[in-house]
């Protein structure tokens, strides 16, 4: 269980495969933060929480790595760790509800060394199936 990287031109990305959809997003967001800054540089020195709803799995999961995205280059924290928790709504919408503990540190450039920079989460083979995804990040 895991991730693995895909190369695509001008792109890259991670196929994900886990026991369900929860462990797949927080799998999904430690292959991001890879990417940008290697495995095992970032400590879970802090907590912070997010939202996000969609329409569709795959909706949201491009909303919660660019949330994530955001939070890397507007506020400069770096994620280590995150708790996923998926709902869909029982209402007529059916819309699928994600609360997020994202575990990290503030961004340190004596600590820190990025690898990659993000500009964006893809929705080029973006494809979400319980606790197997695939999404490409535009570099």
């Amino acid at each position: 269980m895991g991730y693995t990287l895909i190369d695509h031109t001008a792109d890259i990305g991670i196929e994900v495969e886990e026991e369900d959809m929860e462990k797949a997003f927080q799998t999904s967001a430690k292959a991001m933060f890879d990417i940008i800054a290697g495995k095992e540089n970032i400590t879970p020195r802090e907590e912070k929480k997010i939202r996000c709803s969609a329409d569709d799995p795959e909706q949201l999961l491009v909303d919660f790595l660019s949330e994530l995205l955001y939070i890397y280059e507007v506020e400069r924290f770096m994620v280590a760790a995150t708790l996923v928790k998926i709902k869909q709504a029982e209402e007529q919408d059916g819309e699928w509800r994600l609360m997020a503990t994202l575990a990290g540190e503030d961004y340190d450039m004596e600590v820190h060394e990025i690898e990659m920079e993000i500009k964006a989460v893809t929705y080029h083979m973006l494809k979400v199936e319980g606790g197997k995804l695939s999404v490409l990040f535009d570099i």
